[in-house]
Order: C-alpha cells, then sequence, then structure tokens
C-alpha cells in the first residue's frame, strides 16, 4: 500500500477475512512492480527516506510556476469577469478549468503537495466547479475505486437519467449493461448537447438539493456529518451568485453570464473527463483480459489500465488544457503522483504492463480527436443501435455482486465502498 501518499510494496493490503468482490488483493504481481518502478523513479539515488519519496511525488518547483502563473491569469480575468467584461464570459471559464479546476483535482488526490493544508486550500479554489465534499464521494472514493463498474461508479449514471422520475429528462447510455429507454434512441444526441453544457452546472449547484435529498452521489452515499457542511458551503455560493446578478446590469443579463460561463466550462469539464473512459476499449479491455487469461479477477491496478484509453500523453499542451486528464490510466494507477511526473512513469510503465498482458504503448497512443471519434463511437453504439450484454458468464458475477453490494450498503454510513478501497483510499493511493 502507500501510507500518507509514499510508496511501498507490499502484496498484502487487505485482510484474510475479506474477500473483495471485483479485485483480487492476494496476488498483486503487477502493482507490485508498479509501485517498485514508481519508487525507483522518485529515489534516483537509491538513498532516499520514505519522506524524500513522498516529496518528489509532489509538484516540482516548475509546476508550481506554472500553476502560479496560472494563479495570476485566472484573478485578473475574474476581475474582468466581475468588471461586466464581454470576452471574459468565455476566457474566465477557460482559465477556471485550467487553472482552479487543476488545483481542486490534483488537492483532491493530495497529489499537489506534501502539505495536507495547501491540498485542502488547493480544493476550495475549484468551490465553482464542485463542492469539496461532493467531489470527495464522487470522483475520490466512488470513481477511482470503481472505474466504469455499473452501480459502482457514479461517472456510469451522471447522464443515463433512469430513475422512474427522471424519464422526462433528456439522457444517453454510456454503458452496455444500462437498460435501454425510448428516449435515448430518438433524443441521445440532444441530450448529449444538453448535459455537456450542464455537466458543471449540475454538479456544482442545480444538483445539490438532490445530492442531499439522497444522501448519495449517485451510487456512493454521503458522509451523515457532511451533509451540514456541504448545505451551508452552497447556500453561501447561492448568495454570492445572488449579489452577482443583482449587481449586474439587469437580473437577466447577470443569470445569462452565469449560464454562458457554467456552460463553457461544462463543455471543457465533460469532454475531457469522459473521452478516456468512455470509449468500446476502455468497457471491453478487463473483460477481453480475463477470457484472454482465464480469470475471474483480475488486480484492481490491471483493472483501471483497462478501462481508460489515452492521448497525446506527452504533450504539454494536451496535458495543460485537459488538466492532464489525458493520462487517465497513469492517474489512476498513481492518483497521489502530481501529473508533472505521468509522462516519465508512462515510459518506464509501458515495459511493465507489456510483460503482463497489456499494450499500454497502444492504449496511450492517437491523439485527441482519435479520442473524441472513439467517444462518439462508442456513444452512438449504445444509443442509436440500442447495442447491450447478456447478463450471462462468469464475467458477470461481478456486476451482480455491484448491485447487490449497492442495496446492502444502501444505508451505511461510509458509502458503496469495499473494504479494500478503504484502506486505499485512508492510505493516500486514491
Amino acid at each position: 500500500t502507500a501510507a500518507h501518499g509514499t510508496i511501498h510494496t507490499s502484496t498484502h493490503t487487505t485482510t484474510a477475512a475479506h474477500v473483495d468482490p471485483f479485485f483480487d488483493w492476494n496476488h498483486t504481481p503487477f502493482y507490485d512492480e508498479c509501485k517498485q518502478v514508481a519508487r525507483a523513479h522518485f529515489a534516483p539515488h537509491g538513498n532516499e527516506t520514505n519522506d524524500d519519496v513522498h516529496r518528489n511525488m509532489k509538484a516540482t518547483w516548475a509546476a508550481w510556476l506554472q500553476s502560479g502563473f496560472g494563479l495570476v491569469l485566472l484573478s485578473y480575468s475574474f476581475h474582468k469577469f466581475l468588471a461586466g467584461s464581454m470576452p471574459a464570459l468565455t476566457y474566465f471559464p477557460l482559465l477556471y478549468w485550467i487553472v482552479g479546476s487543476d488545483f481542486m483535482h490534483n488537492g483532491s488526490h493530495f497529489a499537489q503537495s506534501t502539505s495536507p493544508l495547501v491540498n485542502k486550500m488547493s480544493c476550495y479554489l475549484g468551490s465553482l466547479h464542485v463542492q469539496y465534499h461532493l467531489w470527495a464521494s464522487q470522483h475520490v472514493i466512488g470513481h477511482h475505486v470503481h472505474t466504469n463498474i455499473i452501480h459502482m461508479d457514479p461517472d456510469v449514471h451522471h447522464f443515463s437519467h433512469d430513475r422512474v422520475e427522471e424519464h422526462k429528462i433528456p439522457g444517453y447510455r454510456t454503458h452496455a449493461r444500462q437498460q435501454v429507454l425510448k428516449k435515448y434512441g430518438w433524443g441521445w444526441k440532444f441530450a448529449i448537447l444538453f448535459q455537456t453544457w450542464a455537466t458543471t452546472l449540475a454538479i456544482a449547484f442545480a444538483n445539490t438539493p438532490k445530492y442531499l435529498e439522497d444522501r448519495a452521489m449517485e451510487t456512493v452515499k454521503i458522509r451523515r456529518a457532511w451533509l451540514s457542511v456541504i448545505r451551508n458551503d452552497r447556500l453561501v455560493l447561492l448568495a454570492l451568485l445572488a449579489l452577482f446578478v443583482y449587481k449586474s446590469e439587469t437580473i437577466t443579463y447577470g443569470v445569462w453570464c452565469l449560464f454562458w460561463s457554467w456552460g463553457i466550462h461544462g463543455i471543457l469539464f465533460n469532454v475531457f473527463s469522459q473521452i478516456s473512459h468512455t470509449n468500446e476499449a476502455s468497457h471491453s479491455g478487463v473483460a477481453r483480459y480475463k477470457r484472454t487469461h482465464g480469470k475471474d479477477k483480475i488486480e484492481w491496478a490491471i483493472h483501471q489500465i483497462l478501462t481508460a484509453r489515452d492521448y497525446s500523453c506527452d504533450s504539454w499542451f494536451w496535458g495543460t488544457l485537459s488538466i492532464n486528464l489525458n493520462n487517465q490510466a497513469m492517474h489512476h494507477v498513481f492518483p497521489s503522483v502530481h501529473p508533472c511526473h505521468y509522462s516519465a512513469l508512462r515510459h518506464k510503465l509501458i515495459p511493465v504492463c507489456a510483460k503482463h498482458g497489456i499494450d499500454y504503448e497502444a492504449r496511450t497512443s492517437g491523439d485527441f480527436f482519435d479520442a473524441v471519434a472513439r467517444y462518439f463511437g462508442w456513444i452512438s453504439k449504445l444509443n442509436q443501435g440500442g447495442f447491450t450484454v447478456s447478463n450471462e458468464g462468469k464475467n458477470n458475477g461481478a456486476a451482480l455482486e455491484a448491485r447487490k453490494m449497492k442495496d446492502t450498503l444502501e444505508g451505511a454510513e461510509e458509502g458503496c465502498v469495499t473494504a479494500a478501497s478503504r484502506v486505499l483510499i485512508v492510505s493516500g493511493t486514491l
């Protein structure tokens, strides 16, 4: 495991009494070798202490310099936005995505700094994007632990709107095991436009009453102690938004400014967060690997590699614009490592993956436009063609277990997380 973000190589991450329905934690040669390679990377002299390795994993001085320059630009753009500049309605949300959301994402994974305070402050820089505790529930706990597993990964359920009370809301399928509704066949193209524009607005503000009422972010329960914090946090945001609208030239113009800016950010957030995970290779890779290697369960780390299809992994431009979501596989295996290290680590893990039957180099080839094409091809196949997967065979056991676990943990205080996953989260690996 990784204690406080430090990479160790123990093969025993769970107790013998616990059986994870999704992943094999008793035999993890791939994950162990990945951690050995990563530790060697962050200990180039070979005599570094755990604290040295921990420090070397975080943002470098060059990364801090880039982030600091970005904060200056973001502050200026925010000033122009408040002053009523029309161009700022577009470049402020763009910079907020590149800078504010990047800080929020890195801080939430403890990747920005060795200081918990700095990481928490980084998270709050993204308050216009999402509330800190909601993001921890939905993304850090739910998505990173059970990536692309239906009934477990909240990201699988964000856009389907398949509950009875949601059937009139535009939606679309992203997973082959989701039910097929009539609205998907004729309305999925409009739903993509609608949901893409509304992605940030929904998670930042509009859906908060739903999350509080359900006490859950889709599939992940929210701790009861966090509910009042989330509510008060968003009430403060509501007051600030109301003040902004009141100070605008007209109420209509103020509301439109917020709608437009959140829409620009929503497009960026939706596209860059979805295209690596939502494609056929990322949804079929695990089942194919299990069949090829004759396994019922695989390592968690292998699952993370196989549920991402990345692009332009060595590009500074695409790394900056996507807030490093172009390197999702590396991010999921080592989320507490700062993204400035992903490119170098990726090259060192390519032969490790090859040794274990994974063509990681091929899975990280192509560019942004290839990734977009794969994304829309998969969405079209699911919704226009109604592609689905039958609930047959041993490979569906984990999916059935996911639904069973979701029902079992419906009233749980800590949420739908396996014991093994909790160990990883608390130790700082996720």
